[in-house]
């Protein structure tokens, strides 16, 4: 079940790759992270089990950090978590004059580096909670820097511009 869960995944992001043949929409995208999510718990659960819980954490970091840092940030503004704007990573990638093609190379990498540490720790049998202190310290560095890139694309344009 979970290696036809897993083909979805890497049948979408073939198709989805720029200029992408697909659009996703919501519910394309709830069934994304619930065939990510399924593959996280069945991959990490178990008696004969390889993979600790910290592993696929790490290989969806990108997106966790960066929907819970949205999330936060809406709420801070008294607006719903499920509000829709445009403060997610590519938005902002995207508004700092990178291009379509730019943005996913950056994101991709960023995923894949995140990949390899989580493979590499699993390897390796780095100790769980320095893979979660990774993991952490990524989230309160993307959470900081969220809050001044709106300061920066002012500055850059000199005219009062919101993420949202």
């Amino acid at each position: 079940m979970s290696g036809q869960a897993c083909g979805s995944l890497i049948a979408f992001l073939f198709y989805n790759w720029h200029p992408s043949k697909l659009f996703m929409g919501d519910a394309g995208s709830l069934f994304l992270g619930f065939s990510a999510a399924f593959i996280s718990i069945a991959l990490t659960q178990g008696p004969k089990s390889i993979v600790r819980p910290v592993a696929p954490l790490l290989v969806l970091a990108v997106p966790i950090v960066d929907t819970v840092t949205v999330m936060i940030r809406r709420l801070m503004k008294r607006k719903s978590p499920f509000h829709a704007d445009t403060e997610h990573l590519h938005h902002v990638l995207l508004k700092l004059g990178r291009g379509k093609k730019q943005t996913t190379i950056i994101i991709t990498t960023l995923s894949g580096l995140f990949s390899a540490t989580a493979i590499a720790g699993t390897i390796f049998q780095i100790p769980e909670y320095y893979l979660f202190f990774f993991f952490m310290l990524y989230f309160a560095v993307y959470f900081t820097a969220s809050f001044f890139v709106c300061i920066m694309l002012q500055k850059r344009t000199k005219s009062p511009i919101t993420l949202h």
